[in-house]
């Protein structure tokens, strides 16, 4: 059986918010059963090891994972990024891995080597969502900049139409 187990964090925005900076980035912490949950008696919670929930075990993984780690407290490594989803909305976005074994020097080397993983890629989806980020302004600038232009050729054509309606009038009187 292998010694990690590597999941999503569930509910992550309900617990962190993408306006603290703060929340974001490599992670270490916990997970502990939560028997007290209101929407799941069989919830497995997630906290950082300043004892701050911050997600869940996936409820369609909750079987799986209590089997891998014998419904023990384990301690994991993660990640917690910025990232925008299909509406173009900021959120975040969390991954753990579990690390267990009765070898505890491999766990702590497992453990560290993971944690220089996840500030690579921390750095590669913070990079992806700050582009991400521009191009949205871009986009926003470019609809903003195109409305202007409607609206000032709309009253340039409305000052064209006064002005040929007063010619008209002008050459009738003379005619």
């Amino acid at each position: 059986m292998s010694i990690l187990y590597q999941t999503k964090i569930a509910g992550i925005n309900y617990h962190l918010s993408i306006n603290n900076p703060a929340c974001i980035g490599v992670v270490q912490g916990y997970c502990m059963a939560d028997p007290n949950n209101t929407y799941n008696t069989n919830a497995i919670a997630i906290y950082t090891d300043k004892n701050k929930l911050i997600g869940y075990i996936a409820e369609d993984e909750l079987e799986d994972f209590a089997e891998w780690s014998e419904n023990k407290v384990l301690k994991f490594i993660g990640i917690v990024a910025p990232f925008y989803n299909e509406d173009d909305e900021p959120m975040l976005f969390g991954r753990v891995t579990f690390c267990k074994g009765d070898n505890n020097e491999k766990v702590v080397d497992t453990l560290y080597q993971l944690r220089i993983d996840y500030k690579k890629e921390l750095e590669q989806l913070i990079q992806d969502f700050n582009h991400r980020k521009r191009n949205i302004e871009d986009i926003e600038t470019l609809r903003n900049t195109n409305s202007t232009n409607t609206k000032n050729n709309n009253s340039n054509s409305g000052c064209l139409g006064i002005i040929i309606f007063g010619l008209c009038i002008i050459t009738a009187m003379f005619l």
